[in-house]
């Protein structure tokens, strides 16, 4: 019988042992029609009241399973442009990817998926980085042709020309304890202290 990529139907086996290949357990099945069943605790589908498969892992597999199920991407979609659309970069594709029901309407409502109860910052302990950000693309092209003003400034790099009235708060303790309102174009005390994180 020709079987899926996940191994189904299995033979019929009477103990619970690693397969040949160490990368899976094959589990007890003692009929024919346990061939064709999923691994499940029935304790977990009682409680479910819906499918749920368990298996054991092996020693060496598992943080590889774990690590490529929280890193998963979506389905993604590059779509080549037709000649005859006018475009403003270099940038001739459309790049799409696939998002659910839920997402899509979040996103269109507005509404934050995800919340957190404070904020973390990690900052800049180096006075000469190895690499800097860019400016914005909209930002560059407002600038002279030979300008070298063309990387942001990091948080340390704010912080040493901060507003005279914070000149006695700690570099921590300004990030901690305020953030820039880019309406007012000031600094405002927090809501929350943040979490601070050195790198």
């Amino acid at each position: 019988m020709k079987k899926c990529k996940y191994g189904f139907p299995f033979e019929k086996n009477s103990t619970l042992r690693l397969e040949i290949s160490g990368k899976r357990f094959l589990y007890i099945r003692k009929d024919e029609e346990d061939k064709s069943v999923v691994p499940y605790i029935p304790e977990l589908l009682l409680l479910a009241n819906a499918h749920v498969n368990a298996q054991y892992p092996n020693k060496k597999d598992w943080i590889l399973y774990l690590v490529s199920y929280t890193t998963k991407l979506g389905k993604s979609y590059s779509v080549k442009l037709k000649k005859d659309i006018k475009i403003t970069s270099g940038d001739h594709f459309i790049r799409m990817r696939d998002v659910s029901i839920m997402e899509c309407a979040n996103c269109l409502s507005g509404f934050k998926t995800t919340e957190r109860s404070h904020e973390v910052l990690h900052l800049e302990t180096n006075f000469n980085p190895n690499f800097k950000m860019l400016k914005r693309r909209k930002q560059l092209l407002e600038l002279p042709a030979n300008s070298k003003d063309i990387f942001t400034m990091n948080k340390l790099d704010k912080y040493m020309i901060r507003p005279q009235q914070y000149k006695d708060v700690s570099y921590s303790d300004f990030y901690r304890n305020y953030t820039f309102d880019y309406k007012s174009k000031q600094y405002k005390k927090r809501n929350q202290p943040a979490v601070v994180r050195w790198k």
